[in-house]
């Protein structure tokens, strides 16, 4: 019980600071928003490698390591809509202008991610190992979906 409570009040603590957050992003500098952006697919990024970690060299940290990572995507994911909102110049990202050209239907697909990770996050918890390793491809489809149309191609990254 006192975890819970401690989370809620997590919960309503980063509610409260990204609501504060949200007022000023309008006034900060595109360069600011991209590596906010950048920070938050990289949280993504990041518990996704995990688990495809787990997965493909059989790590022994077993079921609750993966739905602790499939807890925090969630939240990680639960950000991306606020990280794209304020349209940035086409410099030092990987972003492609159509994310804003196409709002609606990028929002789709982050709708349809968010949908494939909260059953990702329910099987991770109480499913089998092959439940939770076809759910989890499930929420990989869906990230490459967006990527493909969202994403410019490795040879464009600011990466290289």
């Amino acid at each position: 019980m006192k975890s819970a409570k401690h989370f809620r009040s997590a919960v309503v603590s980063v509610s409260l600071l990204l609501t504060a957050v949200a007022g000023t992003v309008s006034a900060a500098t595109d360069e600011a928003v991209i590596q906010c952006r950048q920070k938050v697919m990289t949280a993504v990024g990041s518990h996704v490698g995990a688990v495809a970690d787990i997965f493909k060299n059989q790590l022994p940290y077993g079921k609750d390591r993966i739905a602790e990572h499939a807890r925090l995507l969630r939240g990680s994911v639960g950000m991306i809509e606020s990280a794209f909102k304020q349209q940035t110049a086409d410099t030092k990202t990987d972003a492609k202008p159509a994310v804003w050209k196409e709002w609606s239907k990028f929002e789709e697909k982050i709708k349809a991610l968010d949908a494939e990770v909260a059953a990702f996050e329910k099987i991770a918890a109480s499913g089998s190992p092959q439940e939770i390793g076809g759910q989890f491809r499930k929420v990989g489809g869906t990230c490459k979906g967006c990527h493909d149309d969202y994403r410019k191609p490795k040879e464009e990254s600011r990466k290289k």
